[in-house]
């Protein structure tokens, strides 16, 4: 069973590397078998796994093949990603020093919160990726909070459908009723604050970055101990400190308020 899985895997993968060598080139059944080397069946099989899930495109008139939207939204997506961790670096190494806080940026992943860029608040650069990129629950962090703010109610429900909410502390939001009626304030008032819903002696805020169409595209997130923390330096000190360090990435990703 299992190796039956893995080799269907693999045929998969020379499917989609046959196709993708290519570009825009349109491929017929026939074409791939030949390039691939592997059976009729097998190759007509794996193409309509493949088309119904958009990672291939069918031309219903003629038949043939090409790399579907789902792979080119796929590659944007990365390339996306490592435009922003270029051109945040510097402002968030200034952010850093400004608030000499740990500074973090975040995405987006199902219903957690990844952070990709990491800078200690002894200003270092964290460049080992199985630090860098931790994953956490986004119900339960300021950055994440942030990037959820930026979704429709639709997409939201479906995120959290039959999704369970660990209460981690006493502060941990504990429904989605609860984190729907705090998005609402954070959209509103353009920040979210962590009063240690995971960790009951950390300390967190986040702002939202922008994409070129308005979209939010990820949080900038300064994490402290809550001995550091305190609503005079998150309102003169941290928010604005965040709110320029927003407004210029923003700017470098295309978006113009």
């Amino acid at each position: 069973m299992e190796k039956d899985y893995l080799n269907s895997v693999v045929h998969t993968l020379m499917i989609m590397d046959f196709i993708g060598s290519s570009g825009e080139q349109w491929y017929s059944l026939a074409d791939i078998q030949k390039g691939t080397g592997l059976s009729k069946s097998t190759v007509f099989r794996n193409l309509q796994v493949l088309s119904k899930h958009d990672y291939l495109e069918k031309n219903p008139k003629t038949s043939l093949y090409r790399i579907g939207t789902k792979i080119v939204d796929l590659a944007s997506s990365r390339i996306n990603l490592l435009e922003i961790k270029t051109e945040s670096l510097p402002v968030l190494l200034v952010l850093q020093g400004r608030t000499n806080a740990n500074v973090t940026l975040y995405v987006l992943s199902g219903t957690d919160v990844l952070s990709v860029s990491v800078i200690r608040s002894n200003n270092i650069i964290i460049q080992d990726e199985s630090y860098a990129y931790q994953r956490s629950p986004a119900y339960c962090s300021s950055p994440g909070k942030c990037l959820l703010s930026g979704l429709s109610g639709n997409e939201l429900s479906n995120l959290f459908k039959n999704y369970e909410f660990k209460k981690y502390t006493d502060n941990t939001t504990s429904s989605f009723e609860e984190l729907k009626k705090e998005l609402g304030t954070i959209r509103e008032q353009g920040y979210a604050v962590n009063y240690g819903e995971k960790e009951s002696y950390t300390r967190s805020v986040a702002v939202p970055v922008y994409g070129y169409n308005g979209n939010v595209i990820a949080a900038i997130g300064l994490g402290m101990t809550k001995d550091f923390f305190s609503e005079e330096r998150l309102h003169n000190q941290y928010l604005p400190e965040l709110k320029v360090a927003s407004e210029t990435i923003s700017r470098k990703m295309g978006f113009s308020s």
